[in-house]
C-alpha cells in the first residue's frame, strides 16, 4: 500500500497509513486537506517578513 504514493519529502507514509488503519483513500483526502489548507502558507510567510511582520510570520 505504501507504494500507492510518491515519495514526499517531509511526509512519513508509513505512519500515516497507520494513523489511518492502513485505509489509503481515507490517507489521500487527509493529505490533499492538507495541501489545500496550507498551500499558500509559504508565500503568506514570505510576504510577513518581507513586510517586517515577524509576529504575523510567527503565527
Amino acid at each position: 500500500m505504501e507504494g500507492e504514493f510518491p515519495d514526499l519529502a517531509g511526509i512519513e507514509i508509513k505512519e500515516g497509513l497507520e494513523i489511518a488503519g492502513g485505509n489509503a483513500e481515507i490517507y489521500k483526502k487527509i493529505l490533499m486537506k492538507f495541501y489545500l489548507i496550507n498551500s499558500s502558507t509559504l508565500a503568506e510567510i514570505k510576504k510577513a517578513l518581507e513586510n517586517g511582520e515577524t509576529l504575523v510570520a510567527a503565527r
